[in-house]
């Protein structure tokens, strides 16, 4: 009970309270004389309360409560023609007609209550409601019509009382079991409307079974229970909640509940004992008690067999919840585990020639649609992508999907080699772009670990599942969208990618991680240094140093590559702050990495603005590395970030260009500045025509695109730098020209450059100088001349 257990009510439940047990005090004191203020004044006290209620709280809806008003001036009337008014002649001198009214209003508001509290069919609360009209009308009939139907002196007025009043209280009675049986918030106003009804449907049911077995007597005492229903119905619209009876939709409660079960029996026991103990008046009796009887049993046998059919229902969304995936309606872990179980122990028990193959699904960089686009879009891409496996399953494989982007199929291939082509299969799946809402599409990848056993061979579904999912590591270490068949060899490397990124969380509050500076170098023949690439450095103190290989993966997988990438942003632009300071020089810049991770970030942007606001640098000094497949990925918030730090003033570099995609389509529509040379073609340059032609068509590339420079990457030798500079790169790096290092080797290793960049800008300078002709003595020419 919400509001009646607060202490801030504490006051109020204490007045209301003392208010009711007053008002029984003083009827009671003097139920035939002055008591009967007592009555009149919980009618008049309730009526005020309601009103006041209903004009304070202001329900939007506020009819059922004009209503309720109504009839509460109905059964005031009824008192006060009862007690005060009792010459006024013809029928506004008659209290019942008065109660009449009363009861009559008061359906209404019932009925505007329920419009408000429940929406739908429910078969079962009709039933309910039927077996509870049909009991009622069957106590009313033996206790109250039959007995003045066949007395002596039969009397209209007392018959039309005594069949008005059962029939009134069976409605209201059926109205009151179906706002009781409401589903929604347990609001005090509630539970004070159901409190007077009951009260007030007590009150006339004793009325009724005093008056069928004392005829003409009289118990004023049973008055009691009309005092406790004036006063909570005061109630009712005094406390807040009373806007939620009438303003909220809500559900009502399940047709299977305890509470209406329990209404139930007593409906059915009650009526079906009375009838037992009071005797029969007549054949016309007789029948109406077997009538009414009889629908009562058919009532409480279909509810008893609705019942039950909910209940396997029931039982059976259970086990289908239990078994299925709710969104994608495919089955379950559990299902799939009991599934491969059967399956595996099946083709053991056989004997027969082949492989059952495991394949583990994973989709690539799954969260960055759901970071983008909201979790909406993420389930119609799950439910598209389950579709497209179904269809691929059918009649060949199963299929489930055991975690939030992850799918598990297994198939029979005759040979071990049929999984790679059915893997195959599934990457093509995975290729075709997934329409999403609002006209979006996207292009997911997949990784894949695939995991096989022979027919004959006896292992469990876990053992088969755990070493497709080993494989599906080593598929993720390769670079994604491929698949992975597992080796026992996994075991140790799934062991260690474990081990890394566990010791890579809190990395760089234990200062393990540091940047170096790599020298990319410009001008002619590469002698001019024109900036660093800053790269990640993680040093742990039991592994030792960790290669970027290895850890950036995992660091782009746990999202800890967004810590890691401002960390290195911010030490690589304050550096070059200081190397721009120490030179003398505004043209030296620094290059950065940045994953797509990053990138799929709302905040990137601002990370970029914030480095370059606390370091002082000039935009255009910061240059962003980013790989192919950010460019043909295309998601919205990737675009976005990129054209926003173009228009910055940010240098944009596609790093590893050729490794990739390399789709050219792509790159006229992006506002890059600089390409990158991947080290593989550099590598074999002199010796590789091919590499020679490739290389030359990437820097003829970057010139149609009208781009800023090409720099080559991996330099080693001057064969190398040479055939560089004659295919047209106007920027290298590599360890000819100088290894990754800290800040202040790289600074000694800048010094050096410059100094000899210098030396040989003036030795060019003496070459090219022209040189004097000696002059004679004056003596000498004039002796000659003369």
């Amino acid at each position: 009970m919400r509001a009646f257990g607060s202490v801030a009510h504490a006051r109020g439940r204490l007045a209301f309270a003392a208010l009711l047990v007053g008002l029984s005090a003083v009827y009671l004191s003097a139920p035939d004389g002055s008591g009967a203020i007592a009555l009149f004044a919980s009618a008049v006290v309730g009526l005020i309360a309601f009103t006041t209620g209903m004009l304070v709280h202001r329900p939007v809806n506020r009819q059922p409560w004009m209503w309720a008003t109504a009839a509460g001036l109905g059964f005031l009337g009824s008192l006060i023609v009862r007690f005060v008014a009792t010459d006024v002649p013809g029928p506004l001198g008659n209290p019942d007609l008065w109660a009449f009214a009363g009861y009559g209003l008061t359906v209404p508001f019932l009925v505007g209550l329920l419009r408000r509290t429940y929406r739908g069919a429910d078969p079962t609360l009709w039933l309910d409601t039927a077996a509870v009209v049909t009991g009622s009308a069957l106590i009313s009939w033996v206790m109250s019509i039959a007995p003045q139907l066949n007395s002596d002196e039969v009397r209209l007025g007392p018959v039309i009382v005594y069949t008005v009043y059962p029939v009134m209280d069976a409605l209201l009675l059926s109205l009151t079991v179906q706002l009781g049986f409401r589903r929604g918030p347990d609001a005090p106003a509630l539970q004070a409307l159901m409190v007077a009804m009951t009260a007030l449907l007590v009150g006339d049911f004793a009325y009724t079974f005093v008056w069928a077995t004392h005829p003409g007597a009289n118990n004023p005492y049973l008055n009691i229970a009309y005092i406790v229903a004036y006063c909570c119905m005061g109630l009712t619209a005094a406390h807040p909640s009373m806007r939620e009876l009438s303003d909220v939709d809500v559900e009502h409660r399940p047709g299977t509940s305890r509470a209406r079960l329990g209404v139930i029996f007593a409906t059915m026991l009650t009526p079906a004992t009375i009838p037992l103990v009071l005797p029969v008046f007549g054949v016309v009796d007789a029948f109406v008690r077997a009538v009414l009887m009889t629908g009562l049993g058919l009532f409480v046998y279909l509810r008893l067999l609705g019942t039950l059919q909910a209940l396997s229902t029931a039982e059976a969304a259970a086990q289908y919840r239990a078994t299925h995936d709710l969104l994608t309606g495919l089955p379950n872990r559990a299902a799939l585990m009991q599934q491969l179980d059967d399956h595996l122990h099946e083709r053991a028990a056989g004997h027969g020639q082949g492989w059952v193959n495991v394949f583990f699904v994973d989709c690539d960089h799954f969260k960055q649609i759901n970071d983008t686009w909201g979790h909406t879009a993420g389930d119609e891409v799950l439910i598209e992508l389950g579709h497209r496996l179904r269809e691929l399953s059918i009649g060949t494989t199963d299929l489930a999907r055991v975690g939030g982007d992850e799918f598990v199929l297994w198939i029979d291939t005759p040979e071990a080699a049929g999984a790679e082509a059915f893997a195959r299969a599934i990457l093509d799946v995975f290729d075709t772009p997934v329409q999403i809402s609002e006209g979006r599409s996207t292009r997911l990848t997949t990784s894949i670990g695939i995991a096989q056993v022979r027919f004959d061979h006896r292992t469990s579904a876990g053992e088969l599942l755990q070493n497709a999912d080993m494989a599906l590591y080593q598929a993720k270490a390769e670079g994604r969208a491929t698949f992975a068949v597992y080796d026992a060899s996994m075991h140790d490397q799934v062991a260690r990618r474990l081990e890394l990124a566990d010791a890579l969380r809190g990395a760089l509050d234990r200062a393990e991680i540091s940047v170096v500076f790599q020298p990319i170098r410009g001008g002619a023949g590469f002698a001019d240094l024109v900036g660093w690439e800053a790269l990640a450095r993680w040093t742990h103190p039991d592994f030792g140093p960790v290669s970027p290989v290895e850890f950036v993966p995992i660091a782009e997988d746990t999202g800890l590559i967004v810590d890691i990438g401002a960390f290195v942003m911010r030490r690589a632009a304050r550096q070059l702050a200081d190397w721009q300071r120490l030179f003398g020089s505004q043209a030296l810049h620094v290059s950065v990495n940045v994953s797509s991770v990053q990138l799929m970030r709302d905040d990137v942007c601002g990370l970029v603005a914030g480095v370059l606001e606390e370091t002082g640098l000039e935009p255009h000094s910061l240059w962003l590395e980013i790989t192919e497949s950010v460019v043909l990925d295309r998601t919205d918030m990737a675009l976005q970030a990129l054209v926003q730090l173009g228009e910055m003033g940010v240098k944009l570099a596609l790093d590893d260009f050729g490794t990739g995609y390399s789709s050219l389509s792509y790159l006229k529509d992006f506002d890059l500045h600089v390409l990158k040379v991947d080290r593989a073609f550099v590598r074999n340059l002199a010796a590789d025509r091919r590499d020679q032609d490739l290389t030359k068509a990437m820097i003829d590339v970057a010139a149609a695109l009208r781009l800023e420079g090409v720099v080559a990457e991996g330099v080693e030798d001057e064969e190398q730098a040479a055939f560089l500079l004659e295919l047209g790169c106007s920027m290298a790096q590599g360890w000819l020209y100088g290894k990754p290092l800290p800040a202040e080797e790289a600074t000694e290793a800048a010094r050096e450059t410059l100094r000899q960049s210098e030396a040989a800008a003036r030795a060019a300078l003496l070459r090219t100088a022209p040189v004097p002709t000696p002059r004679e003595p004056d003596d000498v020419r004039a002796s000659a001349t003369g």
